[in-house]
């Protein structure tokens, strides 16, 4: 077993921004066992802005979403089968042939699925021929099994959302979200992955699919670039039969505006509260507003900000996500539906790196800069001894290394907030664990 020290601890940190890339709305990882039963909660009611889908029809016909005009935008779909009681995820690269000055997004998919989503990767020009764990690929435009995004390809953040067919659109992308001089801008070349994840809850075969739009506007139209703040929290731990909340902040590194935001849980989800502080929670930050309140996991609504929000360096969003878990076993983070998660989205301008990710410095290979803040009272000696004595196991998803996962994350939810929330600086060798007590 690998022995963590604040020398050898560094590692942690660029496998946390790995598992914050990874694991989004993004969030929920297929499995050969699927668990039709307990996913039937995820589906979600019509809304009265809702797509609409053609009951007779299968697959992408059964979707009735028109592709944007010439030059005016594109689409991207994907789809893929399913058998009955099947849970499959599933990630396709798809490539511009023109840029995109991304104003607004629209995205539906078939009844049944829990998410949707485009993200960006690092790649242009051409398709990568390995994926990121260095394994050669045959074929990176078909559609391949994943466990999340960033599961097989380098996607650094996310850019687009869809909505079911017959359920409200998404409002991240919605028209007057931006304003109309702002984009995110996307280069013709540029690869992006689709992540669809589809849980088939009828006794027979289906064909399920995800199309999603991006509509641009005009070069000349564009004066500011917009970006997606895409925040995860790797460290939930619920035990059987019981209640647990998980705390993250992330610091505002510099004056950016925000738009919209939005929560994602899993079905154990509760209650979700995002806060913008005046400064950091470890030094006392107080709040300044609430930036999104509400108990709703299976289809959250987007918070609009009118006006658009204002947010100043120096101070933190930090996001809670309360759980009730009345099953007769213990729930870790993780990537598939069985598991759980706790993000803060949002949609914001100008972009920098630092803040789609939450990083440490404007830089996509720095750590992450997010603080995590248990609910225990492990001092930071030890936690670094019940990480040492763990699996060390952060990112999966399933019934196979569950219980590893919650032993090794429980490490740092049931460390005390001044202990768990400066892993970061752990990780980086500038903080002495033993420094760290809980008093």
């Amino acid at each position: 077993m690998r022995r963590l020290t604040p020398n050898t601890f560094a590692w942690l940190a660029r496998s946390l921004l790995l598992v914050t890339a990874a694991h989004g709305v993004q969030g929920c990882s297929s499995d050969e066992a699927a668990q039709p039963e307990a996913a039937k909660d995820m589906l979600p009611a019509a809304g009265a802005d809702a797509q609409p889908v053609t009951a007779a029809a299968d697959g992408c016909d059964a979707i009735d979403l028109p592709a944007p005009g010439d030059g005016q935008g594109v689409q991207f779909a994907i789809d893929l089968e399913l058998a009955p009681g099947q849970e499959r995820e599933v990630c396709k690269l798809v490539q511009l042939d023109h840029a995109v000055n991304l104003h607004t997004s629209l995205g539906a998919f078939t009844h049944g699925s829990h998410h949707g989503l485009l993200s960006q990767t690092t790649y242009h020009g051409e398709f990568p021929t390995q994926n990121v764990r260095g394994e050669p690929v045959d074929d990176p435009t078909a559609t391949l099994d994943c466990q999340g995004v960033g599961d097989l390809w380098n996607a650094p953040g996310v850019i687009a959302f869809g909505r079911p067919a017959g359920g409200t659109a998404s409002q991240l992308g919605a028209e007057g979200v931006l304003p109309d001089d702002t984009a995110i801008k996307l280069a013709s070349g540029d690869v992006m992955v689709m992540n669809f994840h589809m849980i088939n809850l009828t006794d027979k075969p289906m064909r399920a699919c995800y199309k999603q739009n991006l509509n641009g506007i005009p070069d000349e139209q564009v004066k500011t670039e917009a970006g997606t703040m895409f925040y995860y929290n790797p460290f939930i731990t619920v035990p059987a039969g019981g209640r647990a909340s998980a705390t993250t902040a992330c610091p505002v590194s510099e004056d950016v505006t925000l738009a919209a935001q939005v929560s994602h849980m899993h079905k154990r989800g509760v209650g979700y509260r995002a806060r913008l502080l005046d400064g950091d929670p470890l030094a006392g930050g107080k709040e300044v507003q609430v930036l999104y309140d509400g108990p709703e996991w299976d289809e959250p609504v987007a918070r609009i900000n009118t006006p658009a929000l204002s947010l100043h360096a120096g101070q933190w969003i930090e996001w809670t996500c309360d759980y009730m878990n009345p099953e007769a076993r213990d729930v870790a983070q993780g990537a598939q539906t069985m598991d759980e998660m706790c993000m803060f989205i949002g949609t914001y301008w100008p972009r920098s790196l630092h803040m789609d990710n939450c990083l440490v410095s404007n830089d996509e290979e720095a750590p992450s800069a997010q603080r995590y803040l248990g609910k225990g009272t492990m001092n930071g000696s030890q936690m670094i001894d019940c990480l040492n004595a763990s699996p060390m196991l952060y990112s999966g998803g399933g019934p196979h290394d569950s219980a590893a996962r919650y032993q090794s994350q429980r490490c740092v939810t049931e460390a005390c907030p001044r202990a768990s929330g400066r892993l970061g600086e752990i990780s980086a060798g500038s903080v002495d664990p033993a420094s760290l007590d809980c008093d």
